[in-house]
């Protein structure tokens, strides 16, 4: 507080004693100038309005961002003229300078501050004047007086739709320029050394007109759209999952657990879930002769293979900053999380039970059955069962947790999600005993959740099959469970009956079943779609897959870029591809873009390496792309 009220007093000290400084002739050394990108505009245009600070005589100005009131910051508001509409300045990134009084924001090289405008007319004469004022405090080792109001402008011709228009390049995109240039110099081999590999790492900054998302269901897909024709955004601003949780959380510890505490209670309720509750109950009870006590114990340990689960995957983000999903691609994991799904599946219809090791139940005692270790494996499957249905959740966690880098943070995060995952389980098994024995209630539900378990492994393989594969896949699944509802018909014994709901269940799989599967070679063409219309439905947007011609005419033609990452390990990209883009509102605002789809299936391919330099760790990712962007180096494509 003193350094501040002595850093005040310097200042106004300083400003009293700068007319005496300016009667020796000193000129003002801040030069301000105004330029349009363009020669004329003509109704309908979005061009750009810079004001360019350029300090002389080693002065400089103090940024917006300068956090110290005592310090002028500099500011610039466009006058206002009729016919144009004028959005928020974008200043550039400031430096920092040394003072008395501490560390300061400010300006000691050429400053382009850039407005984005549109003209939307009627305009009254043949050309515009566009006024800016500005105010700022120039300072060397004395500051001058404070300048509140200085006013410097621009006059502009108004041409007419169709007329020709001539570029008139801006400071700011000299400096991306050279400054991109300097990177790619930078690039090659270092003195004396090897040569270096070449590398896309993500930019320290992207440029002004680049809205980043991630997964959106349509209302909020329009939003991000009418975010990015605003251009009212930060560059490079991540909006869906990571946006939601990051940027509402900000800094607050308190609200980070708090939210990943609820977000772990959320994903307990998602689809992916299901599967495991009539396996929980049945094991919760089998506890038999177990105290009230005694089953929450258990029921914590189910709690803590969760927690064991997750925890690892926050340390591992933590460490790493790894893209989360990206395993999935790997078709090893992808095998494997199939097969759990099939033996778990396999055992709700009784084919076995899964429990402990022999060996290792022999060394418990005898009245533990088993359990702890049971409750402690099923908590783990739980963790990998819940995965599909994690993301949107789990991805903004990761990312905030990767961005901080604290190992620490990472394990107890994760692990707050998971004991919020765990809220439900806590419950069913407290309440396993007070339901009814188990009977043929209880193995009807586990044979339905055991198709669900086969359907569960389907959705993992299905990445890796064709659409017609996956199809005959599902028909054959819903057939033999048709079959086997049916099999006391089939082969009857003495004194079995089979109920009407259990005969209309097997009818309906039966006929579902046999339309996937004999529907990929039966001519069912205009009487039904084709099975494979429900797993791959045929896109309805015009995707490109070149991003670098893309670029190239976003500049020549004044069009933006919608850019979609997607990858074949990545089912949220799918369910994005058929709930979001076959939205008809979606396909019309999409309209006035040029749409671009990259695969970033190979991690070590050149559109993975686009997918960094947009910062984008887990996919789905989108990013809009303004044309004034669209030239920028530092979302270049690799060459």
């Amino acid at each position: 507080m003193l350094a501040r009220i002595a850093s005040a007093l310097f200042a106004a000290l300083l400003a009293l004693g700068a007319p005496a400084f300016a009667q020796f002739g000193a000129d003002d050394p801040i030069e301000v100038t105004v330029k349009v990108d363009r020669d004329r505009i003509r109704p309908g245009d979005a061009f750009r309005v810079q004001v360019l600070f350029t300090p002389t005589k080693k002065f400089h100005i103090y940024a917006p961002d300068e956090k110290d009131p005592a310090y002028i910051r500099t500011t610039v508001e466009l006058e206002p003229v009729k016919g144009i509409e004028f959005q928020k300045p974008a200043w550039p990134e400031s430096e920092e300078h040394a003072a008395a009084t501490g560390t300061t924001r400010v300006y000691e090289k050429p400053a382009p501050v850039v407005v984005k405008a549109k003209a939307v007319g009627p305009f009254e004469s043949e050309e515009v004047e566009i006024t800016a004022r500005v105010g700022y405090q120039a300072c060397e080792k004395v500051c001058l007086m404070p300048v509140r109001n200085r006013f410097e402008s621009v006059t502009v011709p108004v041409g007419k739709p169709g007329d020709p228009v001539k570029e008139i390049p801006l400071e700011i995109d000299e400096g991306k320029k050279k400054e991109g240039e300097k990177r790619a110099a930078g690039a090659g081999s270092p003195a004396g050394g090897a040569p270096t590999p070449a590398v896309d790492p993500a930019p320290d900054r992207l440029p002004e007109g680049v809205l980043v998302g991630g997964y959106m269901e349509p209302e909020e897909f329009l939003k991000f759209l009418d975010t990015f024709e605003t251009g009212e955004f930060e560059p490079g601003r991540f909006t869906g999952a990571v946006d939601d949780f990051t940027e509402k959380v900000g800094d607050s510890y308190f609200l980070a657990f708090l939210a990943a505490f609820f977000g772990g209670i959320l994903t307990s309720l998602t689809p992916c879930v299901y599967p495991m509750i009539p396996i929980t109950i049945a094991f919760f009870g089998r506890q038999t002769g177990r105290q009230r006590s005694s089953t929450l114990r258990l029921s914590l340990v189910y709690v803590a293979g969760i927690v064991v689960t997750y925890s690892t995957l926050g340390l591992v983000a933590a460490l790493t900053g790894a893209q989360f999903g990206g395993l999935l691609g790997n078709p090893v994991v992808v095998s494997v999380l199939a097969a759990i799904f099939v033996a778990l599946g396999l055992s709700s219809f009784g084919l076995f039970e899964i429990q402990a090791p022999s060996w290792l139940l022999r060394k418990l005692p005898a009245s533990g059955k088993g359990g702890g270790v049971g409750a402690f494996v099923m908590g783990l499957v739980l963790g990998i069962v819940a995965a599909p249905c994690v993301g949107p959740i789990l991805l903004g966690i990761l990312t905030w947790i990767a961005e901080k880098r604290d190992a620490l943070l990472g394990f107890t995060f994760l692990s707050v999600f998971a004991l919020g995952m765990g809220v439900l389980f806590v419950v069913l098994a407290m309440t396993s005993r007070a339901l009814p024995r188990a009977g043929a209630w209880m193995e009807t539900v586990k044979k339905v959740f055991g198709v669900a378990l086969f359907g569960v492994a389907v959705y993992y393989v299905a990445p890796l099959l064709t659409p017609a594969a996956t199809s005959l896949v599902i028909g054959a699944l819903l057939v033999a469970f048709a079959v086997h509802l049916a099999w006391p018909i089939l082969r009857p014994r003495e004194g079995e009956t089979v109920g009407k709901p259990r005969l209309a269940i097997g009818a309906l799989s039966a006929v579902v079943g046999l339309y996937f599967s004999l529907g990929l070679v039966l001519p069912i063409e205009g009487a039904l779609p084709n099975p494979t219309s429900f797993i791959e439905a045929k896109s309805v947007l015009a995707w490109e897959t070149d991003y670098r011609a893309a670029l190239e005419r976003s500049a020549a033609e004044k069009k933006p870029v919608f850019l979609d990452f997607t990858a074949e390990w990545c089912q949220q990209c799918r369910e994005m591809d058929h709930l979001t883009f076959h939205d008809p509102d979606v396909v019309a605002r999409l309209a006035r873009f040029l749409l671009v789809r990259l695969d970033a299936t190979d991690s070590s391919g050149p559109e993975a390496k686009v997918l960094g330099r947009f910062r984008i760790r887990g996919l789905p990712g989108v990013v809009a792309i303004a044309p004034e962007a669209a030239g920028d180096p530092a979302i270049a494509p690799p060459d």
